[in-house]
C-alpha cells in the first residue's frame, strides 16, 4: 500500500513544485494568484487539463494492450473510463469555449439570467441545482473512492472481484495519504479561488493512482499466463 513507483513520482514531482509555486504565491501576492494562477486558463487550469487527458490516455493505452487478455467487459470498462476522463478534461476548459470563444446554448442561462459557461455543472447551476449541493455531491463520491473502495478490496472478497472485474483502481494508501495532506495545505491558501488548487491535486493524485494502483496487477500484461 506505501510503495511508491517511478511513475507515481512524476505525478507527485508535478503537485510538489506546482504546489509548493501555489502555495508561496498565495501567501506572498494574492492578486497574482487570484488573477493568473488561479484564474480560468490559468496556470493551474491547464496543469489540470493536461493531468485528466495523461488519466485517459491511459485507460485507452491498457484497452489497447490487454485486448488480448481481458474479456469485453473488462475492455469495455477501461474505454467507458478513459471516456469519462476525456470529457472531464473538456470540463475543465468548458469545451474549447475560452479558446475558440463561442457564445452558450441558452440551456446555460441561469435564474439571474447570467448565460454560463458551457459546462455540466453551470448546466446543473442553470437548472437550480446550488453549488453547494453539486459539491457535496462530489466530496461523497471522492470519499467512496479514496476510503470505502480500499477498505471493501481488502476486507471483502467479492467486493474484490466485482472491482477487479470491472477495471476500476484501487487507491495505495500514499495517494490517500498524499490527498490529505494536500487537503490540509489548500487551508493555508487564503483566496476564494483556492477551489482551483484542490482541483489541481486530486487530478494529479488521481493521476498516480491510475498509473498505479494498488490492483496493479490487474491492468499489467506481466501478471497474465500467455
Amino acid at each position: 500500500m506505501f510503495k511508491v513507483k517511478w511513475t507515481e513520482y512524476i505525478s507527485f514531482f508535478v503537485i510538489l513544485v506546482i504546489g509548493i509555486y501555489s502555495l508561496y504565491i498565495s501567501r506572498t501576492d494574492l492578486a497574482y494568484f487570484d488573477n493568473v494562477l488561479s484564474v480560468q486558463n490559468g496556470l493551474l487550469e491547464w496543469f489540470t487539463f493536461v493531468g485528466l487527458c495523461l488519466i485517459s490516455f491511459g485507460y485507452f493505452y491498457r484497452r489497447r494492450v490487454l485486448a488480448k487478455f481481458r474479456d469485453s467487459k473488462f475492455l469495455l470498462m477501461l474505454v467507458a473510463q478513459g471516456v469519462f476522463y476525456v470529457i472531464c478534461a473538456l470540463e475543465e476548459v468548458s469545451w474549447g469555449q475560452r479558446i475558440f470563444d463561442w457564445n452558450s446554448p441558452e440551456m446555460f442561462r441561469d435564474i439571474n439570467s447570467v448565460l454560463l459557461e458551457t459546462n455540466f455543472q453551470n448546466w446543473l447551476i442553470a437548472r437550480g441545482v446550488s453549488h453547494e449541493s453539486w459539491n457535496l455531491f462530489l466530496r461523497v463520491i471522492l470519499f467512496i473512492y479514496l476510503f470505502a473502495i480500499p477498505i471493501s478490496y481488502l476486507k471483502v472478497e467479492k467486493a474484490k472481484q466485482f472491482i477487479d472485474k470491472f477495471a476500476l483502481p484501487v487507491p495505495k494508501a500514499t495517494h490517500i495519504i498524499s490527498f490529505m495532506i494536500l487537503l490540509v495545505i489548500t487551508l493555508f491558501i487564503p483566496s476564494d479561488n483556492k477551489v482551483q488548487f484542490a482541483e489541481f491535486c486530486l487530478t494529479w493524485v488521481l493521476t498516480a493512482l491510475t498509473l498505479e494502483p494498488f490492483n496493479r496487477g490487474m491492468f499489467s500484461r506481466r501478471s497474465l499466463v500467455r
